[in-house]
C-alpha cells in the first residue's frame, strides 16, 4: 500500500517520508506495536497516529477502512 503511495504523488523508492494513519484503532494499533519494522521498510522517519498531512488516501485493508498519507 506504501509503494502505491509513493508512486501515485512522485515519490522515489528511496525517498524518507513521514506516515500518517488515522480512522481505525485496530489498524493504527498494529501499525503502532510494529512501527520500528514499518519504519525500516518503507524508510519512515516518523509514524503519526490519530491526524493527516501530505498526500491523503482512504484504504480497506482485510475488510478494514483506515486512512493513510505520506509527507
Amino acid at each position: 500500500m506504501f509503494e502505491r503511495l509513493f508512486k501515485e504523488n512522485g515519490f522515489e523508492v528511496t525517498d524518507h517520508i513521514s506516515v500518517f494513519a488515522t480512522g481505525n484503532d485496530k489498524l493504527t494499533d498494529i501499525m503502532s506495536r510494529n512501527e520500528d519494522m514499518i519504519k525500516k521498510i518503507v524508510l519512515c522517519d516518523a509514524i503519526t497516529y490519530g491526524s493527516t498531512d501530505g498526500f491523503v488516501k482512504e484504504w480497506n485493508i482485510n475488510g478494514e477502512n483506515v486512512t493513510l498519507a505520506v509527507k
